[in-house]
């Protein structure tokens, strides 16, 4: 079963972070008064970080550097090298418009 959450369940999260970043606990002083809906998904989404801080933290396997450096090796080679038709091709793609200039976003 997946579960999305929805945009006020985003704010809630955004809201709790946000306070506990700055200490205090209470969204009052930024955001205003909250709703009680809003206070409720809150509280579920504290309750949720909270059982998350119980759990132990994980090592990171003894091995982590060696492995990355072993995929660092092997891919390094990876990265292809744009032809020059395609360099030239982007930027006569940039398009100039009552002197304003534009680039693709892309």
């Amino acid at each position: 079963m997946k579960v999305k959450l929805s945009t006020d369940d985003r704010c809630a999260i955004d809201l709790v972070l946000e306070a506990r970043a700055e200490g205090n606990g209470s969204v009052e002083s930024c955001f205003g008064k909250s709703t009680a809906t809003l206070q409720k998904r809150m509280r579920a989404v504290d309750k949720v970080l909270g059982a998350l801080s119980q759990m132990p933290a994980q090592e990171p396997p003894a091995n982590l550097v060696a492995k990355t450096m072993k995929y660092i090796r092997k891919h390094q080679h990876d990265v292809a090298i744009a032809p020059a038709a395609v360099i030239d091709a982007n930027r006569r793609a940039n398009v100039t418009h009552h002197g304003m200039s534009f680039r693709p976003l892309h």
